[in-house]
C-alpha cells in the first residue's frame, strides 16, 4: 500500500535516534526538563515557580513540588475559565480521561504536548514496521471509540481526539487514515450498538487486515464476543460472500479468527498489570497474530515504549522527564533506580504535568542501554475503610491465582468488609482472605471483627459489565482499563441494577 510505503518513510531513522537517546539517559532527561521549562516559562505556573531560573532537574525538584490531579486541577479549571496560559503556554484542546478510581479528569492539549506522545510512537511505528513488515501490506484496525460525550467542555472548549491517528500529528495522520480498515467516521457515533455494527461490518470486509491496536484486550475480545453473536442482526446487510465467510467462522460455534483474516500479522494491547489475565483468551482467539505489549501510556501523557527484543517497553526518555520514588519515598533519578525494585512513576511533561504523579507502579525489569525497561504492575490506589490500607499492587498480588478476570470491591455498611467479584467458580474465599491477611492492618481489623469476612460472588460476563459500568461514568470504551482494586460499593449497586 502507498500509504504504508509514505509511513515507512516519514519514520525512517527513529528506532536508530531513539535508541541512540538511551545510551545517553541522563544527559537527554536533563535536556528534556529544560526544553519544558523553557517552552513554558511564561504560563503563570512558569512564573510562579520560576522556572526561567532553573538550572538542573536538582533545583527543579526543590523548587517544584511532587503533585496529583487534585493540586493540578485548580490551574486547568482556570484555563477553562479564560486564563489561558494559566499552565502551559500552547494548547488546542482538552482531552478527558476517567482514571481507575472514576472521576472526569480534564488534560490540556497542545502541539508541544503532542510532540512529547510522536517522540514516542514514531520510533515504536519503525521499530515495529521493521520487525513485522508484513503489516504495511493490508489494513490495519486503530481503536476508533464511539463518543458517547459532548465535544466541548461547558465553557465551549473543544473537548477529545476522535480518531487516535490524529495522536501521530499532521505529517503522519493523513497516511495513518488511509490504512484503516475502519474509517475514523467510526468515532462520531454516539451509541454504542450503531458503533458496533459499523465497526464489525468494516472488519468482516477487511480480509487484508494485517495489523490490530488497541489499548485494553477488553475492548477487542467484547467486539468479538458481539460477532460471534452477530448473525441476527449483522448478516443481512453484507454481501453474500462476506456472509458466506463469517458463517464458515462460526461453523464449529467458536469464532475461528484465521478464516475472517488469515494474514493478520500483529496484535498491540495493553498486556502488563490487570489486562495480563486476558492475555491467554487474546492467544487463543487470534493464534496467527504475534501479540506485542504496549508501552505505559496514559492521557496525562506516555511513559514507555516497547522496542521488538527487550524484555519489557523502555522508558520513553524523550517523551517527558521522569523521576521514580521508591519505597522508602526517595525520589530518583532514570539512571538511579535499581532492577528488581518497584517505584511510582512521577512525570512532567508539555501537558502541564509538572512532576505529577501518575498513580502507577513499575518494576525494573532490567536496561535497555542505559535506560531502564518497565513492567507496569498497576495503579497505587488505596482502600482504607477502618485503618486495613489495601494497596491494588497488592491485592493483584493476592489474586495472580485466580482464573479470569476479578477484582475486590470495599463495602461500607454495617459492618464493612470486602466482595470479590469472579467470573469463575472456583475460587476459594479462605485461600484468597488467607492472602489478604499478609497485611497486618487487614488481618488486625478482622481479628477485631471491624471488617466482614471475605465474600465471594460469581459474575457471568464481568468484563464486560465492568465496562458497561465505566462506559455509563463517561470514559471512552477504549480507554477502560481492568483493575484489581474497587474503594467503593458503586460498582455494586450498578451490577444490582442490572439484573
Amino acid at each position: 500500500m502507498q500509504a504504508w510505503d509514505a509511513i515507512r518513510k516519514a519514520v525512517e531513522g527513529e528506532r536508530e535516534r531513539f535508541i541512540q537517546s538511551t545510551r545517553m539517559t541522563a544527559q537527554v532527561q536533563e535536556q528534556v526538563l529544560q526544553g519544558i521549562l523553557h517552552r513554558h516559562r511564561g504560563s503563570r505556573f512558569g512564573r510562579e515557580h520560576d522556572f526561567a531560573f532553573i538550572g538542573d532537574s536538582r533545583q527543579y525538584a526543590h523548587q517544584v513540588p511532587l503533585t496529583e490531579y487534585r493540586q493540578t486541577r485548580p490551574w486547568i479549571e482556570a484555563m477553562l475559565k479564560g486564563d489561558r496560559q494559566a499552565l502551559i503556554a500552547d494548547w488546542s484542546h482538552f482531552e478527558t480521561t476517567g482514571g481507575s478510581d472514576g472521576g472526569a479528569k480534564i488534560i490540556p492539549y497542545g502541539a508541544s504536548g503532542m510532540r512529547g506522545f510522536q517522540k514516542a510512537l514514531y520510533p515504536w511505528l519503525d521499530d515495529l514496521l521493521q520487525q513485522r513488515p508484513a503489516i504495511g501490506k493490508g489494513s490495519a484496525y486503530w481503536s476508533i471509540s464511539p463518543v458517547l460525550r459532548s465535544d466541548r467542555t461547558a465553557e465551549s472548549v473543544p473537548l477529545g481526539l476522535k480518531n487516535d491517528a490524529l495522536y501521530f500529528g499532521p505529517e503522519l495522520a493523513g497516511n495513518i487514515s488511509k490504512t484503516l480498515a475502519v474509517p475514523a467516521t467510526a468515532g462520531e457515533f454516539s451509541e454504542l450498538l450503531p458503533w458496533q455494527t459499523y465497526t464489525l461490518k468494516h472488519l468482516l470486509q477487511a480480509q487484508d487486515l494485517r495489523m490490530i491496536s488497541v489499548w485494553s484486550p477488553t475492548f477487542l475480545l467484547q467486539l468479538m464476543k458481539a460477532l460471534g453473536n452477530s448473525e441476527r442482526w449483522l448478516t443481512d446487510s453484507l454481501p453474500s460472500r462476506i456472509r458466506q465467510r463469517l458463517g464458515d467462522a462460526l461453523k464449529t460455534g467458536t469464532l475461528d479468527t484465521t478464516v475472517l483474516w488469515p494474514e493478520l500479522d500483529t496484535l498491540s494491547c495493553w498486556t502488563q498489570g490487570p489486562a495480563q489475565v486476558f492475555v491467554p483468551a487474546l492467544r487463543q482467539l487470534f493464534p496467527q497474530a504475534h501479540i506485542q505489549g504496549k508501552g505505559l501510556l496514559a492521557t496525562e501523557g506516555v511513559v514507555s515504549v516497547p522496542v521488538e527484543g527487550a524484555q519489557d517497553p523502555v522508558l520513553a526518555v524523550n517523551s517527558g522527564y521522569f523521576e521514580f520514588v521508591d519505597n522508602a519515598g526517595k525520589v530518583l533519578q532514570a539512571a538511579e533506580v535499581q532492577p528488581g525494585e518497584r517505584y511510582r512513576i512521577i512525570l512532567t511533561n508539555d501537558l502541564g504535568m509538572y512532576r505529577y504523579d501518575l498513580g502507577d507502579e513499575v518494576e525494573i525489569s532490567g536496561w535497555y542501554e542505559q535506560a531502564p525497561m518497565l513492567r507496569f504492575r498497576g495503579r497505587i490506589s488505596t482502600s482504607d475503610l477502618v485503618g486495613e490500607k489495601l494497596e491494588e499492587v497488592f491485592v493483584a498480588r493476592v489474586l495472580e491465582s485466580v482464573d479470569g478476570f476479578s477484582l475486590l470491591c470495599a463495602v461500607s455498611e454495617s459492618q464493612p468488609g470486602y466482595v470479590l467479584l469472579s467470573e469463575t467458580s472456583e475460587s476459594d474465599a479462605a485461600r484468597i482472605e488467607k492472602g489478604l491477611f499478609r497485611n497486618p492492618q487487614y488481618a488486625y481489623a478482622r481479628k477485631m471483627g471491624q471488617l466482614a469476612p471475605l465474600a465471594i460472588r460469581q459474575v457471568a460476563g464481568l468484563d464486560e459489565l465492568y465496562s458497561r459500568w465505566r462506559l455509563q461514568q463517561g470514559q471512552q470504551l477504549g480507554d477502560i482499563k481492568p483493575v484489581y482494586l474497587l474503594r467503593d460499593d458503586s460498582f455494586l449497586q450498578f451490577l444490582e441494577s442490572s439484573r
